[in-house]
């Protein structure tokens, strides 16, 4: 992934731009996600409590929650901006167990090597993480989803506690937090509050929309969901993060070609990778026997039809796992979709494109979604073990399936069918209207057919190509 870019936000707060020196940054952002359960912060201390140069650094959202190891203190030392490329790298690290006494960073920058004790967990809600150096110790301790700040007479700045919930004394505002903030309470000579200001993690600042009680309009917006990233990224499962951006190149431009035929106003991408241990190969050695049954083909009339040879055995327990996973891939998105009190009464309307074992990832992420948003359109494409279970597809404008045509009466030779995903209809897509969901399959003349080439994106021009308006899987308004 490339080295993500370091934007720098200076906040000059309007009626206090006296009081507060213009390169005080109180809010650097160096984060490409736009969705996650838990922020981080980091500062340093002074004796008094009060944050050295006003500096609150806030790189990322992750969906862990990442502090240092209750037994083992960190060997090296480290300041704040080595610190925060350290727990990104742990967020990603997959050389061993998610919890151990040290963890070992070599830094490229500077070419030094780190030694740190950290653990991590999955989060199962909304929170935050601090990161505070006093002196020359750095401790973590996990925070809710609203922080508070004061900043004093002498422009001091300093932590005075978290929350769920928004409170602004001179606003009369009292509500529970539907997303994560920063609160900043401007003090009098008495320390009695001013003024009050908030804003949301990503640098927004929110506060007509609390104080008037602003609404958003609602948005139309496209979801990515890949699947796996190939046997290299084995170990290296979803982070769950929402995207602006496609970070691993997956989609071969595919997903430029949806967007400019849809016009969504905003696009987010999720990674739905898993280990294949979770598909129906369950091994990368009963992927390689299918390959090779299923390509090398010498007796090609008896072989046509010996579908057998495909990895067709549902893995029940490895789909639920990754449906499992997709739920907090749902509750990611929605932090991104609402990160300001106007959207709580606004719901956007979401359309899907999801790939391989990106689909069962899809339907965890659709119960987290159902009830916050209006479902739109779904495309699949060539999903794994798609037969195994589906959603109510009546929520949905249209749901369409694209791929080989395995199990269709006509259906192509064995060597020409998708083998890293053999194909079978999404449960329940039988039932829909036919002008509003079904299968379409590969043009019979299509001429890139193989056990690779019939399942990787970058086969699946057709879709716009081939598809015209009134067919089955047409893709427009």
């Amino acid at each position: 992934m490339k080295r993500l870019a370091v934007l720098f936000l200076f906040f000059q707060l309007v009626g206090f731009s006296q009081e507060i020196p213009k390169d005080t940054s109180f809010i650097k952002h160096t984060f490409l996600e736009t969705g996650g359960l838990v922020s981080y912060y980091f500062w340093e201390e002074d004796s008094l409590g009060y944050i050295i140069n006003s500096k609150v650094d806030k790189p990322y959202l992750k969906n862990y929650q990442i502090l240092f190891h209750d037994r083992w203190k960190t060997k090296s030392e480290v300041n704040s901006e080595q610190l925060q490329r350290i727990i990104n790298a742990f967020a990603h690290d997959v050389t061993g167990e998610k919890e151990r006494s040290h963890f070992e960073f070599k830094d490229s920058i500077h070419k030094e090597k780190y030694t740190v004790g950290l653990r991590r967990v999955i989060a199962e809600k909304s929170e935050s993480v601090f990161f505070i150096r006093t002196n020359t110790t750095w401790k973590s301790r996990v925070g809710k989803k609203v922080t508070y700040f004061s900043i004093d007479k002498n422009n001091r700045l300093k932590y005075i506690k978290s929350s769920d919930s928004v409170i602004l004394e001179k606003l009369n505002v009292k509500s529970m937090a539907n997303g994560q903030y920063v609160v900043f309470s401007y003090l009098k000579n008495n320390d009695e509050i001013k003024e009050q200001q908030i804003f949301s993690y990503q640098g927004e600042d929110v506060t007509t929309f609390f104080k008037e009680n602003k609404m958003m309009q609602a948005d139309r917006v496209m979801v990515f969901i890949n699947g796996y990233r190939g046997p290299t990224r084995e170990k290296d499962e979803t982070d769950h993060l929402v995207i602006s951006k496609d970070r691993y190149r997956y989609w071969f431009k595919i997903d430029d070609r949806f967007i400019e035929t849809l016009k969504p106003s905003k696009a987010y991408y999720l990674d739905g990778s898993m280990s294949i241990k979770t598909s129906n190969h369950r091994s990368m050695l009963n992927f390689i026997k299918s390959f090779a049954l299923s390509t090398y083909v010498f007796r090609k009339k008896k072989a046509r039809d010996n579908y057998k040879r495909l990895n067709t055995e549902k893995n029940l327990p490895g789909f639920e796992r990754r449906k499992e996973h997709g739920k907090i891939g749902g509750e990611a998105l929605l932090t991104a979709l609402c990160n300001s009190p106007a959207c709580q009464n606004t719901i956007d309307t979401i359309d899907i494109v999801c790939h391989s074992m990106g689909y069962a990832y899809t339907l965890g992420m659709i119960e987290s979604l159902k009830g916050k948003v209006v479902f739109g359109r779904i495309y699949i494409l060539a999903p794994e073990n798609a037969c195994q279970d589906g959603a109510d597809w009546s929520q949905f404008e249209q749901v369409w399936q694209y791929g080989s045509n395995l199990g269709e009466k006509d259906a192509d030779p064995l060597w020409e069918q998708d083998g890293i995903a053999p194909q079978c209809a999404v449960k329940g897509i039988e039932k829909l209207d036919p002008t509003k969901g079904g299968r379409a399959f590969f043009p019979k003349d299509w001429k890139r057919k193989n056990f690779v080439d019939s399942h990787m994106l970058y086969n699946f021009d057709w879709i716009f190509e081939q598809i015209t308006k009134g067919q089955v899987g047409f893709i427009g308004k």
